[in-house]
């Protein structure tokens, strides 16, 4: 997981999941103003999402939802992390969000 802090970092991240195909990358980011155009097919970057998030990137296909109420984890519409404390290595244990085809939408529930 990185912080994305600039256009340039970015950039530098989409070349090197480019110089590496076949290792899958995975990122959250609340960096909106980033042009995140042209990732890699091997770079899932998912959009954070939280109470107070008031700026969406249209731009970002992938969104990760912090849910502290309960109120996404009924939907069909939506992939919940099956592991809600992340952590204690989540990750490791379920590997959705490295996946060709990880979700659009990911909750992550607050314990």
């Amino acid at each position: 997981m990185w912080y994305f802090y600039s256009q340039e970092y970015l950039e530098k991240w989409k070349e090197i999941a480019r110089r590496f195909p076949g290792i899958r990358f995975a990122s959250w980011t609340k960096s909106w103003q980033l042009d995140f155009s042209k990732l890699p097919e091997n770079m899932n970057v998912f959009y954070s999402i939280v109470k107070d998030t008031a700026v969406v990137n249209p731009k970002i296909k992938r969104y990760c939802i912090l849910d502290e109420d309960g109120a996404y984890l009924n939907r069909s519409d939506v992939f919940v992390c099956p592991y809600p404390d992340t952590k204690e290595g989540a990750c490791e244990r379920c590997w959705a969000c490295y996946r060709d085809n990880p979700p659009e939408v990911l909750v992550l529930r607050r314990r």
